[in-house]
């Protein structure tokens, strides 16, 4: 490939040059691609017989996404804050249970 680009620097006009680039770059663009498949099929095979490194750090951002979505205090009707879990999960039934009368 070096020496076909440094023979387009003499005669830029070349049309084989120009196409024996083209086929080289379309070459290394394949092997390239059979390189970076083979690198993520090895990687697939060493996470499964070594289990998957990142478990902790995927295992923790759950945690946090889950501390996020928590309700940790509501204000009830009487503008009492809530914050025991129970309590809250009970008003909120409540509340359901009568905004949703039939």
């Amino acid at each position: 490939m070096d020496q076909i680009l440094l023979d387009q620097e003499h005669d830029p006009t070349d049309s084989t040059l120009q196409q024996m680039e083209f086929y080289k770059a379309s070459e290394i663009e394949e092997v390239t691609n059979v390189l970076t498949t083979m690198a993520k099929e090895k990687s697939r095979v060493s996470d499964a017989l070594h289990g998957e490194r990142n478990s902790a750090y995927f295992h923790t951002t759950i945690k946090m996404r889950q501390a996020r979505a928590q309700i940790t205090e509501i204000k009830n009707r009487e503008g009492t804050f809530l914050t025991q879990q129970d309590h809250i999960k009970g008003f909120i039934v409540e509340e359901y249970q009568e905004k949703y009368k039939h």
